[in-house]
């Protein structure tokens, strides 16, 4: 997929109130909650937060710190792969919004761009988000997945470049950057 510092998605990502509300919730208390379900304010997003994400098919456990099944959309996060990483609660909340257009998109990469896309528009600090993606993509054992991640990690940086030059662009011509969404 192409860089261009904006995504076209066939899927627009409209995230409600209550996803918002619940993933900065979930980020700035994660570090404090017990394992367990944990439910939005009208159960419409669910995170089952556990020590480790079990594969239920072979027992193994994941190295994923985070990820969503497909078949309900809960989602499941590692409270010791995060409590491990220096990342800060702001990725956690990108984390959760991005879990949910993981659901919308058929890539990693392009729900990667969608979100960042998404997450910089709410002129949100984005200088936190591709430093939490190589903490969380590094552990990697595989020759192809270290390829594939930097691959990810270049795009995200391209994408933040060429993001704030277009909005360095914008506040030059006295546009608001609402005009973005």
């Amino acid at each position: 997929m192409k860089n261009t510092g904006f995504i076209k998605s066939k899927k627009q990502f409209k995230p409600d109130k209550e996803l918002l509300r619940f993933a900065e919730w979930f980020s700035e208390n994660y570090k404090i909650l017990k394992e367990g379900r944990y439910l939005s304010d009208k159960a419409k997003y669910k995170i089952e937060y556990r020590d480790d994400i079990i594969d239920k098919h072979t027992g193994r456990v994941l190295k994923t710190p985070a990820r969503i099944v497909i078949d309900n959309g809960v989602m499941e996060i590692s409270k010791v792969k995060l409590k491990n990483k220096k990342i800060t609660p702001n990725f956690v909340y990108y984390l959760v919004v991005w879990l949910r257009i993981r659901l919308l998109v058929q890539t990693e990469m392009e729900a990667d761009l969608i979100t960042l896309q998404f997450y910089c528009t709410q002129e949100r600090n984005k200088g936190n988000i591709v430093s939490g993606w190589r903490e969380i993509l590094k552990p990697n054992e595989t020759k192809r997945e270290i390829e594939k991640n930097i691959k990810r990690l270049e795009s995200l940086n391209a994408f933040v470049k060429t993001f704030d030059e277009k909005i360095k662009k914008i506040q030059d011509s006295g546009k608001n950057l609402q005009n973005l969404k």
